[in-house]
């Protein structure tokens, strides 16, 4: 359950955001986390629209999950 927890998530935004920074490519953070390139992309533009609010995922409709 840990693993899908908002704030996990915004850590793990905010290091790729760091590692962008530093130099590394979109497709080599894409890479050490295990997600597709565009999610990383999505993360830096929403980084520079939104600051800090951006790291964190937006409400979504539905029930939420029991696990």
């Amino acid at each position: 359950m840990c693993e899908h927890h908002s704030s996990r998530r915004a850590r793990m935004r905010a290091f790729a955001l760091i590692q962008s920074h530093n130099g590394y490519t979109i497709k080599k953070i894409a890479a050490m986390f295990d997600v597709h390139r565009q999610a990383v992309a999505y993360w830096i533009d929403r980084w520079e629209e939104r600051g800090l609010t951006g790291l964190f995922d937006e409400p979504r409709e539905g029930r939420p999950l029991k696990l």
